[in-house]
């Protein structure tokens, strides 16, 4: 089966709900061609329905990668995920890059429309959160100020990209090493088949010698 036919197999599956089966598919599509993105971009919706949302987020992000970050479906899956994730920035920032690439599309515009209404109202938490904890605070020598947060916050998100890069790496190393593991594994089976060809035609050599 062509990576294609498993893509569609394990479409099959996630409209049934089936995500295991479906994972395994997607897998396997990943597998036999690493570079097909609509593969890794199936991968991120159903780790994110098994709420593995780590992998959901790298597959995601390793499919923005394959298409050179042009293509919109693959940043609103990211969104998406983001969302389910409850981080409304990083949903919002990827449902903004959606509307660059593709301003006119109904589905895209309406979750730009609702990520940026949960952002807004994600930082207007934040801020009052940040009012009550100066408050809090205010008779006791430790505090943090706005420009401390706002530096721990930065080394958090450098810390979190970080690791999805490594994690991205990781999942790239896997899917190289089972195209690697199948080729061997389709080399070993023309080998035996050869083999066993071979075998039988010095049968039938020797049975028609010995007839004469």
């Amino acid at each position: 089966m062509s990576a294609s036919a498993y893509i569609s197999q394990g479409d099959t599956y996630s409209q049934k709900r089936y995500f295991r089966h479906a994972l395994q598919m997607y897998l396997t599509a990943a597998t036999l061609e690493p570079e097909n993105w609509q593969a890794h971009m199936r991968l991120a919706t159903t780790w994110a329905e098994m709420y593995r949302m780590e992998l959901a987020v790298t597959s995601a992000t390793l499919a923005i990668k394959l298409t050179g970050g042009t293509n919109a479906e693959c940043f609103y899956r990211r969104a998406q995920v983001h969302a389910s994730n409850t981080d409304w920035a990083a949903a919002f920032a990827d449902a903004a890059r959606v509307m660059e690439l593709e301003p006119t599309n109904p589905e895209y515009r309406s979750f730009y429309k609702k990520a940026r209404r949960r952002y807004k109202d994600h930082e207007a938490n934040q801020l009052c959160s940040y009012d009550y904890d100066q408050m809090f605070w205010s008779n006791r020598q430790h505090k943090l100020t706005k420009s401390e947060q706002d530096s721990r916050l930065r080394q958090y998100e450098t810390e979190k990209e970080a690791k999805r890069a490594v994690e991205m790496e990781a999942l790239l190393a896997f899917v190289r090493a089972q195209k690697a593991q199948q080729q061997q594994q389709q080399q070993q089976q023309q080998q035996t088949h050869q083999v066993g060809q071979a075998t039988a035609t010095a049968t039938a050599t020797a049975t028609a010698t010995a007839a004469r």
